[in-house]
């Protein structure tokens, strides 16, 4: 079974996303869809940190490892773990999240305004 979002080979969660990280399709064409962060997302499955929508990150995991993305997101943006996702915790502080900050704490190459 494939995902529902994916239609000839072009993924409307693309649109919804705006990039498509490396090697998500081994997501879109088997059963392992409802594991996609993207599906989650979309569909409101599961817990979802209210920051999500917005998060610049995300531009950030597009360019790394799929799989760590998905590890990533899914520790900490689609659980009741996001309290400890180092982007919520400078959040809720009041300070500037730096776009580059992944949740885990480490960082992505990239400007860090």
């Amino acid at each position: 079974m494939a995902c529902p979002l994916f239609f000839d080979y072009v993924r409307e969660c693309a649109k919804e996303i705006g990039f498509m990280p490396n090697d998500t399709y081994r997501y879109c064409t088997n059963d392992t869809f409802p594991e996609c962060p993207f599906y989650r997302t979309i569909k409101n499955v599961g817990v979802h940190c209210e920051n999500i929508a917005k998060c610049p990150a995300f531009k950030y995991f597009g360019m790394g490892d799929v799989n760590k993305f998905v590890e990533i997101v899914n520790t900490y943006c689609l659980s009741e773990n996001r309290v400890n996702c180092a982007r919520y915790k400078v959040k809720s502080t009041g300070q500037t999240v730096p776009p580059n900050l992944l949740p885990d704490g480490t960082t992505m190459p990239g400007e860090n305004k």
